[in-house]
């Protein structure tokens, strides 16, 4: 559906219809169900980044590198919830990251770019080059990072690893132990700053 630029931070009463009509006809929930939950929908994060894209014609394949990367939390923090969420990498955030992120100012992943490689088959001349530089693939959503991270009352889940490994430096927590993990062929690669030149 069309959707002008303005709004691109709001649901307008169109798109919110939209939303209904898609749940409604995959069988989701009912009409009246979808009308309800599309009602509710409410901003909750803005995420910035710069993006450059590469295609390699003769691998049939591309590579996204994703820079500049900033979350910024679009509703009040909730202190008392968050307290209660024993063991999660949220605990592990300084004090003024956590106020910061509660009053709502953007945190900036500096030093590091996602890479992310999309191939038909087989590894691309990029995974090769990141390879021998010593990357290896990395499970990473931008956007659930940034839940996990923003959001103490949300169970980080799968993204524990990536809020103590590829963003440590936001926690000061030792990455050695942390073991890799691969997703096939299409593959993210947070890089520190230096490699993204080689890449």
């Amino acid at each position: 559906m069309g959707y002008h630029p303005d709004d691109a931070s709001r649901l307008t009463g169109s798109g919110r219809a939209f939303v209904a009509a898609c749940l409604a006809s995959t069988g989701v929930t009912g009409p009246a169900a979808a009308r309800d939950v599309a009602a509710a929908l409410r901003p909750v994060l803005a995420t910035t980044y710069e993006r450059t894209t590469l295609h390699l014609p003769e691998a049939e394949a591309r590579a996204t590198i994703d820079t500049s990367l900033t979350w910024r939390r679009l509703t009040p923090g909730v202190r008392e919830r968050a307290a209660g969420v024993a063991g999660a990498p949220q605990a592990l955030r300084p004090a003024h990251l956590t106020t910061a992120i509660n009053d709502g100012e953007p945190v900036a992943v500096a030093g590091v770019a996602v890479v992310e490689t999309k191939n038909p088959a087989t590894p691309s001349p990029v995974d090769r080059a990141l390879w021998d530089a010593g990357h290896r693939p990395a499970r990473i959503s931008k956007y659930a990072t940034g839940m996990a991270l923003l959001h103490p009352e949300l169970p980080a889940n799968r993204w524990y690893r990536t809020l103590t490994h590829e963003l440590a430096d936001l926690f000061g927590t030792d990455r050695s132990s942390l073991e890799s993990i691969s997703t096939g062929h299409s593959s993210s690669y947070p890089l520190t700053s230096t490699a993204v030149s080689a890449a």
